[in-house]
Parts: C-alpha cells; structure tokens; sequence
C-alpha cells in the first residue's frame, strides 16, 4: 500500500481561477493516495464557501 502523500494550500483572500490551477495541478499527478489540506490563513471573508463551489 501507497503511503498517504498531503498537500496543504493556504488561502487568503482566494482568488479562484488561481486555486482552481493549483486544484488540477494536484489532481494531475501519478500518484494517488493524497489528500489535500487547505487552510484559510485569516482572511475576512468566508473562504470555505467559496471553496465548495469551485471545488
């Protein structure tokens, strides 16, 4: 078994035809066993829901 690889993006007022990159950049890779991990680093405005529409 594939140990687990974690990626982490940190987000700060997301700009999202950035994130959505980074997403598929991720996505991309031979390997499979990852998850990612991103964190709002204080930004004022509600990320996560962003997050879950662009996702």
């Amino acid at each position: 078994m594939k140990k687990k690889v974690s990626v982490a993006i940190a987000v700060y007022f997301l700009h999202i035809p950035f994130f959505r990159e980074q997403l598929e950049s991720i996505n991309i890779q031979d390997y499979s066993n990852l998850e990612i991990i991103i964190c709002d680093d204080s930004s004022d405005v509600n990320q996560f829901t962003l997050i879950k529409y662009t996702v």
